[in-house]
């Protein structure tokens, strides 16, 4: 029988993933791929799929619509082709070069199935993320952010594992996220035994439950804020879950770019490019990035994050102001969906007595927060 469920979704400006459900046959059944490009009228075989029901076509040009049908081949017979179906690849994305990247996770590479068991490092480091249950891993969903493919979080059990932690002490992480559901707010606390942070959370990054004596980072985000949270485990005693850095929201409806910055194992927040915490010092003996990704997990059980994400950033070195704002226009011009950023007007200067003056102005819009 002929393969039914073509689909074919763009991951880039470079790739298409197709995924068909198979027919029942005899046999081992190869699927027979075939594609035609822009306005060539033409069909050309470009694969034989010998086992799975999904296929990476790589290598194609920029911009361009890309038409797919299959057939079948079982015991020497051949199915008719399928319906045709189309899609166009991505138009080229900026660039953008920094040192000091320690991961790179990108929803338009490194992805060739859905669900995703593997995630790979665009950095050039290799430290991928996967997952090898089946049950826990996100999807990947096509045209979900300006005709960019992003990965969706359940909020209940999907995780992605880092092969190692990235960053120690002073680093960065930049996310380009959507939260859809909220999360718990706590007081911050950089005590031994601070409570809070093991349930009602929503770990875009997350502890793993087994770290002693440091601090293991984790972000958590909601509709209603982020916060920064350290695990621990203490030998004696309760375990250790820090609330180091609290911003309770809300945050912008939509996807935002959130920012964790550790200078010297002191966090600061940033949304859309305004700071808007720093955060208490950590009392470990080192804060080591978190290599969970969507959920953090402990003893107490998961606190997954519920969501979608575009991409996620980590640098081995905090960064300036100037170089968040070089990230944050790198993303927004790449997903093309900025909020009007509109700064303060009306500005005026009273003198006061002695050499002080007053400054006082007015928001224009929404001029602390950028969303895309």
């Amino acid at each position: 029988p002929t393969p039914t469920g073509l689909t074919a979704g763009a991951l880039s400006e470079s790739a298409v993933l197709l995924t068909w459900t198979a027919g029942p046959g005899a046999g081992q059944i190869v699927y027979l791929l075939e594609r035609r490009s822009g306005t060539n009228e033409v069909f050309e075989e470009i694969a034989q799929v010998a086992s799975g029901t999904n296929y990476l076509d790589a290598s194609l040009a920029a911009d361009t619509v890309h038409t797919y049908r299959i057939r079948a081949r079982s015991l020497g017979l051949e199915s008719s082709r399928s319906d045709e179906v189309a899609t166009r690849t991505l138009a080229a994305s900026p660039t953008l070069t920094m040192t000091g990247l320690r991961l790179w996770l990108r929803a338009e590479a490194g992805l060739s199935s859905t669900p995703i068991s593997l995630w790979r490092d665009q950095s050039g480091l290799q430290n991928d993320a996967t997952q090898v249950d089946a049950a826990r891993r996100p999807q990947l969903i096509f045209n979900a952010l300006n005709g960019r493919p992003v990965v969706r979080f359940n909020g209940s059990s999907d995780q992605l594992k880092l092969g190692w932690s990235p960053a120690t002490n002073t680093f960065t992480v930049v996310a380009l996220a959507r939260p859809v559901a909220a999360h718990e707010i706590d007081s911050e606390n950089n005590t031994e035994h601070s409570g809070g942070g093991y349930s009602g959370q929503r770990y875009l990054l997350g502890g793993t439950g087994d770290p002693v004596g440091r601090g293991e980072v984790g972000l958590s985000v909601g509709t209603n804020g982020v916060s920064d949270y350290e695990f621990g485990r203490n030998e004696i005693g309760s375990d250790h879950f820090a609330p180091l850095a609290v911003y309770a929201g809300p945050l912008e409806p939509g996807f935002q770019i959130l920012s964790l910055v550790y200078r010297a194992q002191t966090p600061e927040l940033w949304v859309n490019g305004a700071r808007v915490r720093t955060g208490l010092p950590s009392t470990r003996p080192s804060s080591v990035l978190s290599r969970m990704v969507g959920s953090g997990e402990s003893g107490y059980g998961l606190s997954p994050f519920a969501g979608d994400v575009a991409e996620i950033l980590v640098f081995d070195r905090a960064l300036s102001r100037a170089e968040l704002d070089t990230v944050g226009n790198f993303l927004t011009a790449k997903y093309n969906a900025l909020t009007p950023f509109d700064g303060p007007i009306q500005l005026t200067a009273d003198a006061l007595s002695g050499s002080p003056a007053m400054l006082t102005w007015k928001k224009a819009g929404n001029p602390d927060r950028r969303t895309v």
